[in-house]
């Protein structure tokens, strides 16, 4: 016999049938599709991608509509299409069949037990009752009358539920038959904030696309696939991921050079998930696909902006051709929903429905699925399962009392047991709990120049920007400005090129929109990049430096109680014979002032020097420098001034500047650098021996090591940096809203110079 059933219904026949020895195939719906149908696997979809270039996305929803058509002439562009793809794929044998399936499927009953049937279903089944017995069982359903409780907003119904919760665990309730449904992305703030009060906790799932060790992967994607395997392995990611990661590559081993199916497996990465669940967690719940007994159920989110789902007329194949079709009507599909979510919500015993009337953003209304009336929610009375919670809605009451005069039934009770310093307010940060903040952060963390800098500026400058991560986007041209330039200059520099075209290449390839500030932001850059390309070039013939690296990312691993990896991309690179140069392209007016180093702040180019001599074993660096770039050009300039405009802005070594500048006794390319007659540098030549050069480095490393060391243990106080009378710490701060930044919280240092130097 097979039994074709939903997992949780194969489970429970399972379950009753486990003293007896039975000889029962158990197949969920979509595998006894393909099974009586046809398969298919990776080689398919890559040969589809291949035959008609179609993404990995577009080639599987061919693949899934294909099911639906018949081997005939439509005269329909769209079904049509989907028979041509099913003959190529046929003709080429690549569909799987499975022909000992039917002939198994004649000595074997087929049930279908408690499945939703569909027009499609239907139809295979007419065909499978020609080969073999078939038996339909429909699923048997209770018809309980639910509670139903309105909320005013979302956190009163999330709070509501979790005291429920409280009460049940408290009567002897095991948490293991508690459940939660209904709730969407919507609620995921509210239920971690207040459940967390509770101590309550549910699984999650999260997506692992944008994490480190798949933009690793991806970044070192290479034809042999097993070294960015290899370098994963090698910095130490996370195991987990690695793993989930092979599989899917393990899935193309029909294919010799990975880059053939790089958008395919990229496709892939981007749904790639990670359960979290936690021991004694509250599971969510599909009162759909499931059978609930005597689990007690609380079902959020009964609004009519959310249930029943709605099918709209999106698809492939279009509600006007689905007659044609093995699939049902729109409207059907959405009766359907509507019929099966009230047959869920009425089929549990011991179920409660909530719903709100509004989040901070939206109203909302309530579902119109059952015919029951619902009743005026309010928070349960005890106030013995989270001190937190209690003291919160207590500042809640007592804001009604105070602005809109409203008294709550509650207010006395909770003014008895709790003294708050009400309308009072301490902008000082409190610690928090460094176990919580590693769990947060998933056991590492990423930090970078920019916000290393950030922390020594002002750590809890840094706490809200990158780990709370309140942040104001910035617009994408500014994102993109380097990578822009640096496409262009690799093109421009050894040929003539068309620069707008250029551009447009690269946007594209990008998938960059921009809007129409960014389009004249990036007119601007436009204008002038022939005029840069130019002037380059010739600071080209001063170099005596030829090989180049452009935009290459370093990376620092380091472990202080989780896994750290600091990133640095260095715009250009110039070497030769273990010499090297730096150079960073710069759209502002940024510091050069190492005497700020000292404090951990402006440490761009002394970044950039630790990344390089990590990487580039026993390199000499002739000199540090930006370039700056959109430089406000007069059109009455002479080239000479417009010239000077573009020059490196840094530090030379004084030992090995000669191996990089042809002309550094008087420099065409650095500003101000220039050699007396004594061999003597001038004053304003910015000049480190090569001793200062290693001290800046290793400040540099103790400096990163003293960011993550604060990181870790979560010191993150309000404390910005005045040095010499200027407040940098708050300058173009976005969080001034957020701290509340007192004098007393002001850190005033003065700029050390010459702490370089060593005896």
């Amino acid at each position: 016999m097979i039994i074709v059933c939903d997992d949780y219904r194969k489970y429970e026949l399972l379950k009753n049938n486990r003293n007896k020895l039975s000889n029962i195939k158990y197949m969920n719906k979509l595998e006894f599709i393909h099974k009586f149908y046809f398969d298919y696997d990776k080689k398919t979809i890559y040969e589809l991608c291949k035959k008609y270039n179609y993404s990995y996305d577009i080639a599987l929803m061919y693949l899934e509509n294909i099911y639906y058509i018949e081997d005939k002439k439509y005269d329909n562009e769209k079904l049509d299409k989907l028979v041509e793809i099913k003959r190529y794929l046929d003709d080429n044998n690549l569909l799987i069949y499975d022909l000992l399936f039917k002939e198994l499927l004649k000595s074997n009953e087929v049930v279908f037990d408690s499945v939703e049937l569909t027009k499609a279903d239907n139809i295979m089944i007419s065909e499978l009752k020609s080969i073999t017995s078939v038996t339909i069982k429909e699923k048997e359903y209770n018809n309980y009358s639910p509670k139903i409780i309105e909320f005013k907003t979302m956190d009163e119904e999330v709070e509501y539920v979790a005291i429920k919760i409280c009460e049940l665990i408290d009567s002897g309730v095991n948490i293991s038959n508690i459940k939660l449904s209904g709730i969407n992305n919507d609620y995921d703030n509210s239920i971690k904030r207040i459940f967390d009060m509770y101590n309550l906790k549910i699984g999650k799932s999260i997506n692992l696309y944008s994490t480190n060790t798949v933009r690793m992967f991806i970044d070192n994607y290479d034809s042999d696939i097993n070294k960015a395997i290899d370098i994963l392995m090698n910095n130490k990611c996370d195991r987990d991921t690695i793993d989930k990661i092979i599989d899917i590559v393990n899935s193309y081993n029909f294919i010799s050079d990975y880059n053939l199916v790089k958008d395919m497996i990229i496709s892939e990465l981007k749904s790639l998930t990670k359960e979290i669940h936690y021991d004694n967690e509250i599971e969510v719940i599909d009162i759909i696909n499931n059978n609930i007994k005597d689990e007690y159920v609380f079902y959020l989110n009964y609004n009519q902006e959310s249930i029943p789902k709605i099918h709209i007329d999106d698809y492939y194949i279009t509600d006007d051709i689905r007659d044609l079709t093995k699939l049902d009507k729109i409207e059907l599909l959405n009766k359907k929903e509507r019929i099966n979510i009230k047959r869920a919500l009425t089929n549990i015993k011991n179920l409660t429905i909530t719903y709100k009337l509004k989040s901070p953003f939206t109203s909302f209304n309530k579902a119109n699925i059952l015919d029951i009336e619902s009743i005026k929610g309010s928070l349960p009375t005890k106030y013995n399962y989270s001190n937190v919670s209690n003291k919160v809605n207590l500042t809640i009451m007592l804001d009604d009392l105070i602005k809109y005069g409203n008294i709550n039934s509650n207010l006395s009770l909770y003014s008895k047991h709790y003294h708050i310093d009400y309308n009072t307010y301490d902008n000082r940060y409190v610690r928090i709990n460094t176990n919580d903040l590693y769990e947060y952060l998933d056991n590492k963390l990423n930090l970078s120049y920019t916000s290393m800098n950030d922390y020594y500026k002002c750590s809890f400058k840094y706490y809200l920007k990158y780990i709370l991560k309140i942040d104001i986007n910035k617009e994408i041209i500014t994102r993109y400005i380097g990578s822009i330039f640096h496409y262009v200059l690799e093109r421009g520099l050894d040929s003539d090129i068309d620069i707008n075209e250029t551009i447009t290449r690269y946007l594209n390839d990008n998938s960059i929109e921009l809007s129409d500030k960014e389009l004249f932001f990036l007119d601007k850059l436009k204008e002038e990049l022939p005029f840069i390309v130019e002037i380059i070039r010739k600071q080209d013939d001063f170099i005596k430096l030829k090989k180049r690296l452009y935009e290459e990312r370093i990376e620092i691993k380091y472990h202080n109680k989780i896994d750290i990896s600091f990133v640095g991309i260095i715009d250009k690179i110039m070497y030769d014979n273990d010499i090297y140069a730096l150079i960073d392209y710069k759209t502002g007016n940024d510091s050069i002032d190492l005497s700020l180093n000292y404090y951990g702040i402006n440490m761009q180019l002394a970044i950039y020097l630790l990344l390089a001599s990590h990487r580039f074993e026993g390199a000499k660096f002739a000199g540090f420098y930006l370039q700056h770039i959109l430089n406000k050009v007069g059109k009455s300039e002479d080239v000479s001034k417009l010239e000077a405009k573009y020059k490196l802005v840094g530090y030379s070594n004084t030992k090995y500047i000669g191996e990089f500048d042809k002309t550094y006794k008087d420099s065409s390319l650095i500003k101000s650098l220039k050699v007396k007659s004594d061999d003597s540098y001038y004053s304003t030549s910015k000049v480190l021996s090569d001793d200062e050069v290693n001290n800046l480095i290793s400040l540099a490393g103790n400096k990163v090591e003293e960011c993550i060391d604060g990181v870790v243990s979560a010191r993150f106080d309000i404390n910005p940096k005045n040095i010499a009378g200027k407040n940098i710490g708050c300058e173009f701060c976005n969080y001034k809203d957020i701290c509340f930044m007192k004098n007393k919280d002001v850190v005033y240092l003065e700029k050390k110079e010459d702490f370089l130097t060593t005896d």
